[in-house]
């Protein structure tokens, strides 16, 4: 940050949970993280909210639909994260598709589950943001709209700040769009 010449940033990515492990023991002072996050020990700013869909090749019989209702779920191989990635997730956003009969498709980590519906050619549920940002001619989006939107925070113990802790948390609080949170 040409700002601010003493601060350091480093990214380490991981699950939501994991990361939340890391802000607990000291090893990171903020992490991006999907909720929910039902920790008092933690400070949420809700960055964005993104709405749950398939990414699925265009020649599928569910690329028909315009929208995607659980009745058409049931007995469809869809590629989602394993339960073990996140249980409290996978509740709240992967169960109500498992609810509906679809056959999983678990894959161990999720952060570029898209690039397994070119490969397996099937549906992956992901985000909106995230089916857009790898879309192919060949794909098309549908909406899951019984799914709840996912929400992203950043996140912070709250009894423990840094300077550049607090200058990154201002940056975002200042500069959040809430256009975003529409998404």
């Amino acid at each position: 940050m040409k700002d601010e010449p003493d601060i350091q940033i480093v990214v380490v990515n991981g699950a939501s949970p994991v990361l939340m492990d890391h802000l607990k023991s000291g090893k990171v002072d903020l992490a991006f993280a999907s909720g929910p996050i039902d920790d008092d020990a933690f400070d949420t700013l809700l960055l964005r909210e993104n709405s749950y869909c398939l990414y699925l090749p265009a020649d599928h019989p569910l690329a028909q639909a315009e929208s995607i209702a659980p009745e058409l779920l049931a007995g469809e191989r869809i590629v989602i994260p394993s339960q073990h990635f996140s249980p409290a997730t996978y509740e709240i956003y992967y169960q109500p598709v498992v609810d509906a009969g679809i056959v999983p498709v678990a894959v161990p980590e999720f952060q570029c589950a898209v690039t397994y519906a070119a490969d397996w050619h099937l549906p992956v549920m992901c985000t909106r943001y995230a089916a857009e940002r790898h879309a192919a001619p060949d794909f098309v989006v549908r909406p899951l709209p019984f799914v709840p939107p996912c929400k992203k925070y950043l996140v912070r113990l709250k009894d423990h700040r840094t300077p550049s802790q607090s200058l990154l948390w201002d940056m975002a609080r200042t500069t959040a769009d809430p256009a975003r949170t529409a998404h």
